[in-house]
């Protein structure tokens, strides 16, 4: 009985809790039900529990070790060099961003006893589009037209998360046949609709980036084909006078001239020029730029609650540049550029046609999520750094795989 009880505790329970715990909090994330950090505090059990039996059995890769070397070496200086409170808590997020993209690759490679993960994403793709679009239809809050942005409280984040539905769906479309593919069709239309009524300029940027990151892997047949699925329902709604494009057109070259990033990217300078030269190497530490751009913020003056102050210079290299240094920039382009190589490695090292169009996938998300990204939230944010440590997570395990086949 007690051999049975010991049997039936931990051992086997672990997957099982650390599958809901990384299924809980991505779906937390995507649908902003909020307790996202509870779900990884529930993994925290299993996870010592496997450390604690697997002792070198567990999947420590050589990029798994690189990220835990460069993630907590921006974790110790960011900590290191903060002189003030840390605002925004961006320490913790960045803690617990790297222990999300440690859990995904201990998940268990199948879902039950025969499925694995693809059925599930599908299912949960589906429903977070219709959950979307059902939401700017019919609930109504003010901020964009008297329309709920989707669940998002911030067109960007909708973009983002829509932005990363459309190339899974175009992954699974082209993985299922029949009336399944057909029903994620209509849902990808749906989706890129999503993308338009969220007015995001930065999400059209990020997919065009996804898509040109491609152009050496895809056919031209379907680069096409996918470019005019995508571009079909913005035709439609302009020829049936629902949108009119030139106005668009006109509208974002407006608000590129008087965007207040080219005024925050000024002041950031003029603020970054009282740096000393241990600050222009280190950093000023976590969460010290909102305190410090207050006084030479143009925004601030015009305001009443300091609430409403910029808390990022809205620019991954600025914001990395004030927070950590020259140090950080440096250590931020090795981390991306070591994560894509090891991407584009994998694709060219891919047994199967299938593991190719993975690592595609992969390539294509985190390319349109860093370009949505960059210029619209700041880089240790909840909103960036949860569905990056998602992205990387995935990533190591593939990546992982194909070394095992090299």
């Amino acid at each position: 009985m007690t051999k049975y009880l010991r049997d039936l505790s931990l051992r086997r329970l672990s997957p099982v809790i650390l599958l809901l715990g990384v299924y809980g909090f991505g779906i937390s994330l995507a649908f902003q039900l909020g307790g996202y950090r509870s779900f990884l505090h529930a993994s925290l059990l299993p996870f010592a529990w496997m450390l604690y039996q697997g002792r070198g059995t567990l999947p420590w890769s050589e990029p798994l070790w690189w990220l835990l070397g460069l993630g907590g070496l921006l974790f110790l200086q960011g900590l290191a060099m903060a002189m003030g409170p840390i605002e925004g808590g961006h320490h913790e997020v960045l803690g617990w961003s790297l222990f999300a993209a440690i859990l995904i690759t201990l998940v268990p490679a199948r879902v039950g006893p025969r499925g694995d993960h693809r059925s599930l994403l599908a299912v949960i793709t589906v429903v977070f589009v219709l959950v979307q679009v059902g939401a700017w239809f019919w609930r109504t809050q003010p901020y964009m037209d008297g329309r709920f942005l989707g669940v998002f409280s911030n067109p960007h984040y909708l973009a983002l998360y829509a932005l990363m539905a459309l190339g899974l769906l175009i992954y699974l479309i082209d993985f299922y046949r029949g009336w399944r593919g057909w029903l994620l069709g209509a849902v990808l239309v749906l989706d890129v609709l999503l993308l338009i009524l969220s007015r995001s300029l930065p999400a059209w940027l990020g997919l065009v980036a996804g898509a040109l990151v491609l152009l050496p892997y895809a056919p031209c047949r379907k680069a096409v084909t996918i470019l005019a699925l995508s571009l079909l329902p913005l035709v439609g709604m302009h020829l049936s006078g629902w949108i009119d494009l030139s106005d668009g057109m006109k509208t974002a070259w407006i608000y590129l001239a008087s965007d207040e990033r080219w005024v925050l990217w000024r002041e950031f300078w003029i603020l970054q020029q009282e740096s000393t030269g241990w600050q222009w190497l280190l950093g000023h530490g976590f969460g010290q730029f909102l305190n410090d751009y207050m006084p030479v913020s143009s925004f601030h003056a015009q305001r009443v609650e300091p609430y409403f102050d910029f808390a990022s210079p809205h620019n991954y290299f600025l914001e990395l540049l004030y927070s950590h240094g020259f140090i950080g920039v440096l250590l931020l382009c090795l981390g991306y550029g070591l994560w894509l190589w090891g991407l584009i490695r994998g694709i060219n090292h891919s047994v199967t046609e299938d593991q190719r169009r993975q690592g595609m996938l992969l390539l294509s998300l985190i390319t349109a999520q860093a370009a949505l990204g960059f210029f619209t939230m700041p880089f240790f944010a909840r909103h960036n750094l949860f569905p990056v440590s998602v992205l990387l997570g995935i990533s190591l395990r593939y990546i992982a795989t194909r070394e095992k086949h090299d």
